[in-house]
């Protein structure tokens, strides 16, 4: 049976992380973890109103260092039977897109408002907003009869 490969790719909160793996016995052969610049520098993360927002740069500058550090020291033959590549994060991360699907804070137009960045799943600015919600539906008669 001739050796594959796969990449695993895990994204955190403040890092991504990479996995090279043998799927023949499941060794690993490398890996690495690249932590998100502007996380690190606390840039768009407000914990005083509960906001936490990451730029999208940081997701693909650090996916790229990863995987170039994961592969650095791997021979060719091991890079050409990587066969599979597979992802993983915590949830789904709200953020605003243009026509074409790029993320608005890609454009040169909204590369820095935060409107426009992901919406970190603990970022809670909308508690009050939330508070208004429930309130409004809890008066709602919307239970089906009995």
């Amino acid at each position: 049976m001739e050796a594959k490969y796969t990449l695993g790719i895990d994204f955190g909160t403040d890092s991504v992380r990479v996995i090279l793996v043998d799927t023949l016995n499941g060794q690993t052969l490398s890996t690495a973890v690249i932590h998100f610049e502007h996380w690190s520098r606390k840039l768009y993360c407000y914990p005083s109103i509960s906001q936490y927002l990451q730029h999208p740069l940081d997701y693909i500058k650090s996916l790229k260092n990863a995987i170039l550090y994961t592969l650095k020291y791997i021979s060719p033959e091991i890079k050409k039977n990587i066969s599979d590549i597979s992802f993983d994060s915590t949830g789904s991360i709200p953020v605003a897109v243009d026509q074409v699907r790029t993320p608005l804070s890609l454009t040169n137009t909204f590369e820095d408002n935060p409107h426009t960045l992901f919406i970190l799943w603990k970022d809670h600015t909308a508690n009050i907003e939330a508070k208004e919600i429930n309130h409004l539906v809890g008066k709602w008669d919307i239970l089906p009869a009995k």
